[in-house]
């Protein structure tokens, strides 16, 4: 490849330009005034038009991924209908790239909630089953069964873990709240709370459906499952509900 520098007179300069084009073998750089007595002069007639409209141009190709191979037909129109053809595609082009994005928001977004399902689903217990409970304590985590039932053994109330694999589920009854109502809630400290017992054990509770998920010592941030519409379950097998855990507990109405 040579690179040359080409100067003429401005009254064929269209020609040229035109000529030039045409061959689709010249590669154009801007002058950068190396030479005295020679600098850039000004545009040609709509020549800061054209420019701008080559620029939405490239900017389109990068934003849709097309390439030569995708260009249809070349065919010849008028000014104004490019102006108002390019201005449709680019207003359409920004508007599905924006979709796209939200798109892969959205993608990833669900991508990261199954994840945080995964601990859950891996017990084979209903979703259903691991909150809203009046009378029970429910924690979620990852740590050994053997260990997990140890820590509760001193909790006076029933209580029952299921685990698979590494995840374990640990329910504890709750005392009565004030007066025999029933009525103590998760985490307000009362007298019908098991919170406070299960976080004396590293055990984070799950009171109001909020299912935690920590280390086998208690680190690790919590892992929360909040989407419970989207996630939850209908005609739950007793079987696989694990000895139904639902029965002889009150759950909250909804």
């Amino acid at each position: 490849m040579s690179k040359v520098s080409v100067t003429g007179s401005k009254a064929v300069m269209g020609d040229v330009v035109e000529a030039v084009h045409d061959l689709h073998l010249v590669h154009l750089s801007d002058y950068d005034g190396r030479w005295e007595g020679f600098e850039n002069g000004n545009p040609m007639a709509g020549g800061d038009e054209a420019s701008e409209k080559l620029l939405t141009v490239r900017s389109l190709e990068s934003i849709l991924g097309v390439t030569d191979e995708d260009a249809g037909p070349t065919r010849i129109v008028t000014d104004e209908a490019l102006d108002e053809e390019l201005e449709e595609i680019r207003v359409e082009a920004n508007d599905l790239d924006d979709r796209r994005s939200e798109l892969r928001d959205e993608l990833r977004e669900i991508e990261e909630r199954e994840e945080a399902i995964e601990p859950f689903a891996e017990l084979g217990i209903d979703l259903d089953l691991l909150w809203g409970y009046d009378s029970l304590a429910v924690a979620v985590g990852e740590g050994g069964a053997d260990s997990m039932r140890a820590a509760l053994s001193d909790i006076e109330g029933a209580t029952e873990v299921f685990s698979e694999g590494s995840v374990v589920a640990a329910f504890a009854h709750a005392d009565e709240g004030p007066r025999g109502t029933g009525r103590g809630q998760p985490g307000d400290g009362r007298t019908g709370d098991r919170g406070p017992a299960l976080r004396r054990r590293g055990l984070p509770p799950g009171g109001r459906g909020e299912a935690l998920h920590r280390g086998p010592e208690g680190r690790g941030a919590p892992l929360v499952c909040d989407d419970r519409e989207r996630v939850r379950r209908r005609g739950v097998d007793p079987d696989r509900a694990r000895r139904g855990v639902r029965g002889g507990h009150r759950r909250r109405r909804r």
